[in-house]
């Protein structure tokens, strides 16, 4: 195994102060690139009404920082891998500022989804490269405690950052929102120049041989194409049901853009509760048939939330305990990945990253359509089935794994 494909000098089977340090770090990123990409679900209605077009218009603009970031990442993990993951992470920051401020201050729709588009890079960047350092950093035990307090992190954007958003947009408006996005990362940069730690020190300039060599020990792992394939099915779902959920509780349960910002609060305590939960003893179960059980029952529950007939509150806590659900699977699938690849750090999480990115961008769009055709119980009837198959591919791909390491999740 290469050196690029190994755990570096510095990983750690515990957290000493330092470790604490860049797990803190971690979690600001993950937190600042949620905001961005989770910061215009509840204004699509608002930003519909502004800019002149149609809510599954506007949710459209979900799908092409998606799809951004699914193409960005292919490209972004193996060059991390060879230049260091700190330099590409100052770049996403970098790049989330301009697209958060750029879209505050779009005057039409094209111009606002070209910046939408562009701050996909950032949300590959970011995103990727945080789990791949929780990843790489620490080992053992350590390495899926950090990455489930990795994963947590991105709860602080339902808790925190949604409320805090949509009272900004309910005070002022949605672009005085973005704008605060734009600030926050502006001030994540030096944070992230200064304590990400960078251990590569490249002699040679990066080749596009070496992004096709990267690959190569994935596609070699029938077993990890089959994670991967789990993780696009499962992003259909996961988008296409979260995407849509604020303008459901509007449209069809007259909660206002602030009321709507407290629901996220609670959707995010059920996802930080399961990310934790994880990454204690419940994560020490076999993998596979853990993420199986959690993956159908967050989808049955995420299901009822657009269709039982319970009003706003059951509505938001059928969405919690989905959540709450869907944050262990989420954990568990890294672990998984970080255990069993033979590629390098940064390009088996950026190529995870991209894969759910662009289902994700998939489950944007199918969302919108069965939106368009069915109305908003159409979604919570349909995209379930995904994840139950997505559960399925999974649990079946322990079979294609070498029976030396099979009983190690």
């Amino acid at each position: 195994m290469s050196q690029a494909h190994q755990a570096p000098p510095t990983a750690v089977e515990s957290f000493d102060r330092t470790g604490i340090l860049v797990l803190v770090v971690l979690c600001l990123a993950m937190f600042t690139s949620g905001m961005n990409a989770m910061g215009l679900q509840p204004f699509l209605v608002s930003v519909g009404e502004d800019l002149g077009v149609s809510v599954p218009s506007v949710g459209q603009a979900v799908t092409v920082t998606l799809l951004m970031s699914a193409v960005s990442g292919l490209i972004a993990g193996p060059i991390a891998d060879h230049y260091g993951h700190r330099r590409l992470m100052v770049l996403g920051a970098a790049v989330l500022a301009v697209s958060a401020i750029g879209s505050a201050l779009s005057p039409t729709y094209f111009i606002f989804m070209g910046f939408r588009l562009f701050g996909g890079l950032s949300l590959a960047l970011l995103t990727g490269l945080a789990l791949a350092i929780a990843g790489s950093y620490f080992a053992g035990e350590a390495r899926r405690r950090a990455l489930s307090v990795t994963v947590s992190a991105m709860s602080g954007t339902a808790i925190l950052g949604v409320p805090l958003l949509s009272w900004i947009g309910d005070v002022f408006s949605w672009r005085w929102a973005f704008g605060m996005i734009g600030a926050i990362a502006i001030v994540l940069i030096p944070i992230l120049a200064t304590l990400i730690p960078s251990t590569l020190a490249p002699t040679r300039r990066f080749q596009l041989s070496q992004l096709i060599s990267s690959y190569r020990p994935l596609l070699a792992q029938r077993a990890m194409i089959a994670l991967y394939i789990g993780s696009f099915l499962r992003a259909i779902f996961w988008l296409g049901i979260l995407t849509y959920f604020g303008a459901f509780l509007i449209e069809e349960h007259g909660l206002t853009l602030q009321q709507v910002g407290i629901t996220y609060m609670f959707g995010g305590l059920g996802f930080l509760i399961g990310s934790l939960a994880a990454g204690g003893r419940v994560g020490q179960f076999n993998h596979r048939t853990l993420f199986t059980i959690v993956t159908i029952v967050g989808a049955l529950f995420f299901g009822l939330a657009y269709t039982a007939p319970v009003g706003p509150i059951g509505a938001v806590l059928l969405l919690t305990i989905g959540g709450f659900f869907g944050a262990m699977g989420w954990v568990v699938l890294n672990t998984m990945m970080a255990n069993e690849s033979d590629a390098g750090a940064g390009t088996t999480m950026s190529l995870n990253t991209a894969i759910f990115n662009l289902g994700s961008a998939a489950g944007g769009a199918a969302g919108g359509a069965i939106l368009a055709v069915g109305g908003y119980s159409a979604i919570g009837l349909t995209l379930p089935v995904l994840a139950l198959i997505a559960s399925v591919v999974v649990m079946l791909s322990g079979r294609f794994r070498p029976m030396a390491t099979t009983t190690k999740s």
